[in-house]
């Protein structure tokens, strides 16, 4: 499968914005660390409110959908190769529950596979394809002309918000 990565990494690497840092090469989640300490450090030196909420999204790989998958990879012209390759792995996933002497197959419909080293892209991929949905331009922070929304990490991502948000 690493040489399935290896072709489809690139592919995907290219729709995905600075923000990403998680499971890509040439970035380091180190780096949103950084960018974190010192938008922290200039909005408590100017008495500014900052709200940042942190949201784990690790058990969100079992739950995604594998539709959302195909969607997303017609979405950013993945090669029609890897998609049938990778198709063809998931599409024939089951879980076997066994009960006394006979099994039962299960289908599994959702989720990317554990261990998998293309399991981060394809999720990745995905959560590119729902924030390329969302309308935010008006959230976030300022940092040098730019909007910054969030950062994302490996399985985190962090939201910056000026404002409080109450339930």
């Amino acid at each position: 499968m690493s040489i399935l990565q290896s072709r489809l990494s690139p592919e995907i690497d290219k729709y995905q914005p600075i923000e990403q840092a998680g499971f890509r090469s040439g970035f380091s989640t180190t780096d949103h660390i950084q960018v974190l300490q010192q938008v922290m450090e200039k909005y408590k030196e100017f008495n500014r409110p900052l709200y940042i909420a942190f949201i784990d999204y690790a058990k969100a790989f079992d739950k995604i959908s594998q539709n959302a998958i195909w969607e997303a990879m017609k979405k950013y012209h993945i090669n029609q190769n890897y998609v049938r390759v990778l198709k063809n792995i998931y599409e024939g996933s089951v879980s076997q529950v066994k009960l006394e002497t006979r099994g039962l197959d299960i289908p599994i419909c959702r989720g990317v596979r554990q261990g998998d080293p293309v399991s981060p892209k394809l999720f990745v991929m995905v959560l590119q394809y729902i924030f390329d949905n969302l309308n935010w331009q008006s959230e976030g922070i300022r940092v040098n002309q730019d909007q910054l929304t969030h950062l994302r990490f490996a399985t985190t991502i962090l939201y910056y918000s000026l404002k409080q948000v109450r339930d």
